[in-house]
């Protein structure tokens, strides 16, 4: 598989990320050249993110921020085969709590067999799980 099949999986940081004035341009290139529609977010990031955004004292020019987002990034729904993925991440797994948002969108990048981009060293501990690290 090539970069250009690659598929890409955005967690909650590196979205937030990319929402920000000076983010990284590595990503944003990433983002850019990438095949479309091989970059995309969980509904459960879109969640966290709009959760977030929301409470900012800029909640509207941040919420503008996220849908300019996505028109480049898909959100995906939490599927069946994600719900599986999930199930099979019985052992504990440091750094997190066993009902985490990060678990499910880690259990829905295994299930997608796509390449979780993240900040978030704590996901070298999920079996199976690629993983793209930015600072």
């Amino acid at each position: 598989m090539t970069l250009a099949d690659e598929r890409y999986l955005l967690d909650a940081d590196a979205a937030h990320r990319l929402l920000q004035p000076h983010a990284s341009p590595g990503l944003r290139e990433l983002i850019r050249t990438t095949r479309l529609g091989s970059v995309w977010i969980s509904a459960i990031t879109e969640g966290e993110l709009r959760r977030t955004l929301a409470r900012s004292p800029r909640a509207p020019e941040h919420l503008a921020a996220l849908e300019l987002l996505l028109r480049n990034v898909a959100t995906v729904p939490f599927d069946r085969a994600a719900a599986i993925a999930y199930g099979q991440l019985l052992q504990p797994l440091p750094g997190f709590d066993v009902n985490a948002p990060e678990l499910w969108v880690a259990a829905q990048a295994l299930s997608t067999d796509s390449t979780l981009i993240t900040v978030d060293r704590r996901y070298t501990a999920i079996p199976g799980l690629k993983t793209l690290r930015w600072n």
